[in-house]
């Protein structure tokens, strides 16, 4: 985690946009698409890399243009990526873990196009830039509130599957709590699906059922387990979660804490690379933690289990991440 530490801010190195391939008919703009899993305003996983791309190019109308495509499967996801190559993008960010293959493929295909994508900590090609989330980092700072909050001291995980990002910050979140209640009873489920909300929500009723009282869980999945707890209004059960704009949902009083991925500084990359008429190099593994601003995290203003003691302790803790002094070694943990 110390070596994870020391490359958190990435120096993403600049090379000539006209390099042999490239594609001088869009020179007057820096044209980026976008393809999703699911939709843009799923109030998680693609709204959160949909928002941070559309601030950036908001901040940047004269010359950036964004597009999307929502619901893509990995086969229509390739077939829609050529139409926006074919159209002068030069950036093309793919979503989602489901297109590793798709985007092996097309950076063989098309070396004069950048192909952005996450998450993943392995460079897939040359003109590829991968970016990884250190989820274990927001993870643990919610799993001190839930290890300090629980009243049956029994806390639930409704995972996607146990891989990438989402294993990362279901492991930090296993040791925030033990860091500091070491006898908590932790239960682990997966849904083996990023997207099955229903799976989601009924293994987060069957938690609460057997007397779990924090549950939490990542990627858009993770909307089916809020709203099933919300159907307890009056059960002190809550939710963890890794979209911030859960807040605003009517089950958004339910939410105890919620990290967001920040991805805006690769679009402002983009943009700044643009300006000085070269493009991002490739090959790099772009980093999002805390410490960079990789992410945000917020706690309710309303809810009373969180004291000021436990607010303390978070932020006690998230100190200790920005100076680098915290080792949040997710890898020991099995379950």
């Amino acid at each position: 985690m110390k070596k994870l530490l020391a490359i958190l801010i990435l120096s993403l190195t600049l090379v000539p946009l006209f390099a042999a391939g490239s594609q001088e008919e869009s020179s007057d703009q820096v044209k980026v698409a976008m393809i999703f899993p699911s939709t843009v305003d799923d109030k998680g996983w693609s709204q959160a890399m949909y928002e941070s791309g559309k601030r950036v190019a908001d901040a940047n109308t004269d010359i950036m243009v964004l597009e999307k495509s929502e619901n893509m499967q990995p086969v229509d996801a390739g077939s829609a990526a050529r139409q926006y190559i074919a159209q002068g993008f030069q950036y093309l960010v793919f979503h989602g873990t489901q297109y590793n293959n798709t985007v092996v493929e097309l950076a063989e295909e098309f070396p004069q196009v950048v192909f952005v994508f996450g998450t993943s900590a392995e460079v897939l090609a040359e003109n590829v830039i991968s970016y990884q989330p250190a989820t274990e980092q927001p993870g643990y700072l919610s799993g001190i509130i839930a290890g300090l909050t629980t009243q049956t001291n029994k806390i639930g995980i409704v995972g996607p599957v146990d891989g990438g990002d989402a294993a990362q910050y279901n492991r930090g979140f296993w040791l925030g709590i033990k860091s500091v209640n070491p006898t908590a009873e932790i239960g682990v489920a997966h849904t083996g699906s990023y997207g099955d909300y229903v799976k989601a929500g009924e293994l987060a009723q069957t938690f609460i059922n057997d007397g779990y009282d924090i549950l939490a869980g990542s990627a858009q999945q993770g909307l089916g387990a809020l709203q099933a707890v919300a159907q307890f209004p009056d059960k002190d059960v809550y939710w963890m979660g890794t979209s911030e704009m859960q807040f605003d949902m009517p089950e958004g009083y339910k939410l105890m804490a919620a990290c967001s991925y920040w991805y805006d500084p690769i679009f402002q990359q983009m943009v700044d690379s643009f300006k000085a008429g070269e493009m991002m190099e490739a090959g790099e593994v772009f980093w999002l933690t805390i410490p960079n601003g990789g992410f945000t995290f917020s706690m309710s203003e309303s809810n009373p289990l969180l004291t000021a003691e436990v607010r303390d302790a978070v932020e006690a803790a998230r100190v200790e991440l920005e100076a680098g002094n915290l080792d949040i070694d997710w890898q020991s943990v099995s379950y």
